[in-house]
């Protein structure tokens, strides 16, 4: 976004940028907002109001500015240095130091600042620091408001350490707390589901129970099935989960390959066409396109399909068998 940009130089301390307000590039609140640090630019709060607004704008490196700002002038901000450190984090994942020392900062002024605990046990989490979160999760999950919210980050701490079991612990011990969580019951179906247990059915339904409109409910309910030959059943759930979400990339490229499964080849070759506007790296569907294309008689197209998903996925067998089979 370009801004036009001076600096305002006071005895109290280093410069601060002062936006322009006839800028008809920002939008009418950071235009207000930067009229009134024209006229008062040594005002930390004028910053950090300044500041959120481009957060919440998504305008993330001018909301780091001014939140620094805001700080430079006024250290003393557990608000502004937790925002500061969600917006290093929004930036860019390099950032995450930074975003440690605001969340840290935060909680030295505000020892109870519990989403700023929240977010940094996220951040710890991301960074595999997994003791650091845990810490923070036992306080958490005591806390109504952040129960849940602790209660599935620490089982997925456990997951990401590779204790499914303890995992599966914690999320039923919410469960208990919860019944009605989606999100416990959607991570509780998945579990059952990758060890072949024929229980994620009840879980997934209870999941759509819960929430009809979870694309990500009735695709996984779709890929059970399928694995179970109904593949009907599985193809109407795909649809249903394309209906909520186009942009459900798996779910389209099982319809693909029921439609395959079928000699639909024509059916097939649509859907994949499909998923790669949308994502034109999914080497999966060029190489499953590139089967379509050789079954309906189109031996080149399929020839560059199949060469195009080897160069995304060089280890792709489908795509490499296909390869050889039709030069």
């Amino acid at each position: 976004m370009a801004c036009i940009v001076w600096a305002c130089q006071s005895q109290e301390g280093p410069a601060v940028r002062v936006l322009s307000d006839s800028d008809s590039s920002l939008s009418p609140e950071i235009r207000a907002l930067s009229k009134r640090i024209a006229d008062d630019p040594r005002n930390a709060e004028l910053y950090y109001l300044r500041g959120n607004t481009f957060y919440y704008e998504e305008e993330f490196e001018q909301a780091q500015i001014d939140l620094e700002a805001s700080l430079m002038l006024n250290p003393d901000q557990a608000l502004v240095h937790f925002r500061l450190a969600e917006t290093c984090l929004q930036r860019d994942s390099a950032l995450s130091p930074q975003a440690e020392f605001h969340f840290a900062e935060a909680l030295r002024l505000k020892p109870d600042y519990q989403e700023a605990k929240m977010e940094q046990a996220r951040l710890w989490v991301a960074r595999q620091d997994y003791d650091k979160a845990l810490a923070n999760l036992t306080v958490l999950k005591t806390l109504d408001d952040f129960r849940d919210r602790a209660y599935l980050l620490e089982s997925l701490v456990y997951r990401e350490q590779g204790d499914t079991a303890r995992s599966e612990n914690v999320l039923d011990a919410l469960l208990r707390l919860n019944a009605q969580s989606y999100d416990a019951t959607m991570q509780k179906a998945l579990i059952l589901l990758n060890r072949r247990d024929e229980m994620c059915l009840k879980w997934l339904d209870k999941a759509i129970a819960l929430d009809e409109l979870s694309d990500e409910a009735l695709y996984h309910k779709g890929l059970w099935l399928q694995w179970q030959g109904k593949y009907a059943d599985a193809m109407t759930l795909y649809e249903n989960a394309n209906k909520i979400n186009p942009g459900h990339l798996y779910a389209r490229y099982n319809r693909a390959v029921i439609e395959n499964l079928f000699e639909n080849y024509v059916q097939c070759e649509e859907h994949c066409n499909q998923l790669l506007d949308m994502s034109p790296d999914f080497a999966l569907a060029l190489a499953l396109r590139g089967y379509s294309r050789e079954k309906l008689g189109y031996k080149k197209a399929a020839q560059l399909d199949y060469q195009a998903a080897l160069n995304i996925d060089p280890t792709l067998e489908l795509a490499r068998e296909g390869l050889n089979q039709v030069n």
